[in-house]
């Protein structure tokens, strides 16, 4: 029999995307990572709730009778063990000799991606022991959360170090939407935006538009402009003095005049909501034109859990990495600081190490020689950052790409999604 040994660490993310990997059948590499046919999670008081989440989303995709598991808890009564050498050792081969005496244990996959240190090293002593006393295979692997890859050593044969897949990456293998990767965390999608108002051609080129809006804001143009304009822009004002000095606003104007139902929305789409949609034409574009492959693209998401509410402005997933993308018009340095913060642990808690977050804002890139721009621009964010784990799954967007200077908008998006770079 083979088996494989997961350690659940705070997200299950990566313990599904192995588990799943490993369950294809026909794989290229089969002959060399064989498909389980058991499988073992060892959990603590923490993390036993995921143990019931990947099970589902595995019978969800493979359907009832995919393989059987077995869960090993490590607390006694209601005291954690998680840090107990002994007490993991002695769960963990307990469990192992009862498969081999029914079964009688090929090889045994060791999968140490998730859980604690003292969980890996434990279950790394135990099952060489085993290994040694029962003559099985042992194999040992790290889901690498750069190359999308497992990092396989072959302990019991010849110490080597390989790859896998050897072709492509594991994001081509293993896909999941947003609805799946809640489920792995017991949450709920409330909704989602499917509204293509401005998006739909009748009422205004977003692409043209967001380029014009970002135009406006590098030059610096008071934002009471704007904040006018929210309140002139109705039916039975004239907005003609607000056209003439953004005249690519004409469209917009005349729309809200056809149809005044549609002025709420309008609002919010001035008022900041119009980053938002300029950045899901740009990806729609690149989806569409086949330079990023990725799943259906999600804008204002909000995510349940527990009673509390959480809103994301949009979600890329490719394959199984989540893309999260945080859009705000402040120009300010503290404001896009602290929703970045606030955006960085939302990413890392539903896609772990391999999620990435974008950040897409109206700041400067660098100093530009006004007052404004002096401390508020990215090149000084980014240098704040250095000091945080956040920098390395972290990229910043600002006016030079939302103009298209130097780089565009989608040639940033395409890199980075699709290359992992910004350039």
């Amino acid at each position: 029999m083979n088996v494989l040994i997961l350690l659940l660490g705070g997200n299950p993310l990566p313990n599904y995307v192995v588990a799943r990997y490993l369950l294809i059948k026909d794989r290229e590499d089969d002959a060399f990572l064989p498909v389980p046919e058991k499988i073992i999670f060892v959990t603590t008081k923490l993390t036993e709730k995921y143990y019931d989440s990947i099970i589902q989303v595995l019978e969800s995709d493979l359907g009832m009778d995919f393989c059987p598991c077995d869960e090993i808890r490590l607390k006694y009564d209601d005291f954690e063990k998680q840090r107990d050498p002994a007490f993991i050792r002695e769960a963990i081969n307990e469990v192992l000799e009862r498969i081999n005496n029914a079964n009688n244990i090929e090889l045994i996959h060791l999968n140490y991606t998730g859980g604690t240190k003292p969980m890996s090293v434990n279950s790394f002593i135990t099952v060489e022991e085993f290994s040694e006393d029962n003559g099985n295979e042992f194999i040992l692997s790290d889901l690498d959360p750069d190359d999308f890859k497992l990092k396989i050593s072959l302990v019991s044969s010849q110490h080597e170090v390989d790859w896998f897949p050897q072709e492509g990456d594991l994001r081509d293998f293993v896909k999941l939407d947003i609805e799946k990767i809640l489920k792995l965390h017991h949450m709920t999608l409330k909704k989602d935006d499917k509204d293509d108002l401005f998006l739909n051609g009748k009422i205004i080129d977003v692409k043209a538009f967001g380029r014009d809006m970002a135009i406006e804001y590098k030059k610096g143009k008071d934002k009471e402009n704007f904040i006018k304009l929210f309140e002139e822009l109705m039916p039975e004002r004239d907005s003609e003095k607000i056209v003439e000095q953004f005249p690519f606003l004409s469209d917009l104007r005349d729309a809200c005049k056809k149809d005044r139902t549609d002025i709420h929305k309008l609002r919010d789409f001035l008022n900041g909501k119009w980053l938002e949609y300029y950045v899901l034409k740009i990806l729609k574009d690149l989806k569409n034109e086949g330079k990023i492959i990725v799943e259906p693209i999600r804008k204002g998401v909000v995510i349940e859990y527990k009673g509390r509410f959480q809103e994301i402005d949009l979600i890329v997933m490719k394959g199984f990495q989540l893309f999260l993308i945080s859009c705000t018009t402040s120009q300010r340095i503290t404001d896009v600081k602290n929703k970045l913060f606030e955006a960085f642990y939302r990413a890392e808690q539903l896609g772990g190490e391999q999620a990435k977050l974008i950040i897409v804002s109206t700041m400067f890139n660098r100093y530009q020689g006004t007052t404004e721009s002096k401390n508020s621009n990215i090149e000084e964010l980014e240098k704040e950052l250095e000091q945080f784990e956040a920098r390395k799954n972290c990229y910043l967007i600002g006016l030079d790409e939302l103009t298209g200077e130097n780089e565009t908008l989608s040639d940033a998006l395409q890199n980075i999604i699709e290359y992992g770079r910004k350039r």
